[in-house]
């Protein structure tokens, strides 16, 4: 089931944007199923393509509720040893 800000947020259009990289999103996980390797915690499906391919085959939009994973650190190049 879809969260209240889910459903609210997948209405908006997203017509432009570049389609996020479910790799480095919150929401996606490994399925750990030969089949369905990679799967989707928000809209709850598996698939062997990512998820936010899927959500653009089935709704003709950009997924609406990518959220980058804390886990997932930026090319902060300021400071440092860099060769």
């Amino acid at each position: 089931m879809l969260e209240t800000g889910v459903k609210n947020s997948i209405i908006k259009v997203m017509h432009g944007k570049k389609a996020p990289n479910c790799l480095s999103c919150k929401h996606f996980f490994v399925t750990w199923d030969r089949n369905f390797p990679r799967g989707c915690k928000i809209f709850g499906i598996k698939s062997i393509e990512l998820p936010s391919i899927e959500v653009h085959r089935a709704t003709g939009l950009h997924c609406p509720v990518y959220k980058k994973s804390d886990k997932i650190k930026d090319n902060d190049k300021s400071g440092g040893w860099y060769a």
